[in-house]
């Protein structure tokens, strides 16, 4: 079947922010690597 995402939230705790734009891109990638990771891959521990 499919999946389909609806929604997500992301909360870190950054300190002090000095590029804002370095950390949106960070969320967005994390997101995206636990995103493909718990919906496409197989990982084995």
């Amino acid at each position: 079947g499919d999946v389909t995402i609806l929604r997500h939230v992301a909360v870190d705790d950054c300190g002090t922010v000095l590029n804002p734009l370095l950390v949106a891109g960070q969320v967005h990638g994390g997101f995206a690597q636990g995103a493909g990771q718990a919906l496409w891959e197989h990982v084995r521990y």
